[in-house]
């Protein structure tokens, strides 16, 4: 394969496919990996952590609509990366790494146009609950699929909950989702109680009166 230059939608909605061994794929001269995974809904293991990505400029939709736990992709750093449109869309990964790519300069616009936004590269990943980020210096929203993501360091929670990757990035982070009880205040002096459920979702919340006498 090191002749091959575009691998988009290789193995595009191969739905039955439950084992891929691409240990011997050679893709320095690999340009395009969009949708190349899309739709891949048996695979249960992935093993692409050693593909050559410095010449990879389109990854929109590689791994959309995916069913495995988690997957690895520590070591690819593509200096000439330009679009992550809908990266991820619809996937069941719990745990991401893309610790080492950087979003900073990044469109999130479709190869036909379409403008949703950052909020395409996680939308509806509704079993994520660890991410390690990728580099973000640039001043893009990158919205993550819910609202209650923490920095995990030395394995305790910041106190600052997150729904947009943080910004300033200079090097990735571990963002975990912090499953516990948790309240917002609200400028009328009330504040909304959240509390997960069995799954660690939340709900909208209940609203509560405060006790407070000036609102944060």
């Amino acid at each position: 394969t090191s002749n091959v230059y575009n691998m988009s939608f290789m193995f595009y909605h191969c739905s039955s496919l439950k084992e891929l061994d691409l240990s011997n794929f050679d893709t320095k001269n690999v340009t395009s990996l969009s949708f190349m995974f899309s739709g891949c809904k048996a695979l249960k293991e992935l093993n692409i952590n050693h593909f050559d990505v410095s010449n990879v400029t389109d990854i929109e939709e590689t791994f959309a609509n995916m069913k495995m736990d988690k997957i690895d992709l520590s070591n690819w750093v593509a200096p000439k990366l330009k679009n992550v449109y809908t990266m991820f869309v619809h996937s069941e990964f719990r745990e991401i790494n893309i610790s080492n790519l950087d979003f900073s300069n990044l469109k999130a616009e479709s190869s036909m146009g379409f403008l949703d936004g950052w909020e395409s590269v996680f939308y509806n990943c509704n079993y994520l609950e660890k991410l390690y980020t990728p580099k973000v210096t640039g001043s893009q929203d990158i919205e993550l699929p819910f609202d209650d993501y923490s920095i995990v360091e030395n394995g305790n929670y910041s106190d600052t909950r997150y729904n947009l990757l943080p910004k300033n990035l200079s090097k990735s982070v571990v963002l975990e989702r912090n499953t516990v009880e948790y309240t917002t205040w609200q400028k009328d002096y009330t504040y909304t109680l959240y509390t997960a459920d069995s799954e660690g979702k939340f709900g909208d919340g209940t609203v509560m009166p405060g006790t407070v006498e000036t609102a944060s």
